[in-house]
């Protein structure tokens, strides 16, 4: 079915009429594309995928009048999402029955697993470009907001919270639930105060296990004093 829509779409049968669905952070991969000509890529996400954006991209570029609506979640670029169930299992491997357990059952259950769809994440990069969600707006005023806006701030957030949510599955993998715990309340607390700097030593411990592993136990005590 994926091809069949992205052949239809690659010799026009979808008109320029039609809105194009960009969530929040497709937006930030579009800013990336207007000043680089290409976004960065991820192997796991598979080749339609980014010929699918680098063709969506064009086409916004190319026609001012294009009508784009501003959604979170799942939006047309995510149609040719290569990164599958078990690669999402694999990374959150201890707390995936956890954490996924009330949408496993659902069809296309890649697209909820994907790890930048987030709606809340998307409403960060959407109102950093000075736009509102499920609003329709022509490329030419999307590509104004999005002109020398910066998505630093927001990306260091969603960088951060994936990180933490991954040093959580690795405690969980290790047996230390309760820190596990306290650590996804300081995320949500962080979350509520907008104070990111407070993950910064949990950040840095992070990186200290992944290049000295066999520090691991003592660097997981830390974290858990921290706590």
């Amino acid at each position: 079915m994926k091809l069949i829509k992205y052949l239809k779409e690659l010799f026009g049968s979808k008109g320029s009429d039609d809105p194009i669905r960009l969530s929040g952070h497709h937006l930030q991969a579009l800013s990336e594309y207007v000043l680089n000509g290409k976004v960065s890529r991820d192997p796991r996400y598979g080749s339609l995928f980014y010929e699918n954006i680098d063709r969506t991209f064009k086409r916004i570029l190319s026609n001012p009048r294009q009508k784009i609506k501003v959604v979170t979640g799942i939006d047309d670029l995510c149609e040719y999402c290569g990164l599958t169930k078990k690669d999402v299992k694999e990374l959150y491997k201890h707390t995936y029955r956890y954490m996924y357990k009330s949408v496993e059952e659902k069809e296309e259950i890649q697209k909820e697993f994907c790890a930048n769809v987030s709606p809340e994440h998307d409403e960060m990069y959407i109102r950093a470009a000075g736009l509102e969600t499920n609003q329709i707006y022509d490329a030419k005023t999307v590509l104004k907001r999005l002109k020398n806006k910066s998505f630093g701030e927001v990306t260091k957030k969603v960088f951060y919270t994936k990180i933490v949510l991954k040093l959580v599955d690795d405690l969980v993998g290790e047996g230390r639930f309760t820190t596990g715990l306290k650590l996804i309340d300081k995320l949500i607390n962080v979350k509520n105060s907008n104070d990111w700097k407070e993950l910064e030593p949990y950040i840095y411990l992070c990186y200290l296990i992944e290049k000295k592993p066999e520090l691991k136990e003592q660097l997981y005590d830390e974290i858990e004093n921290l706590c």
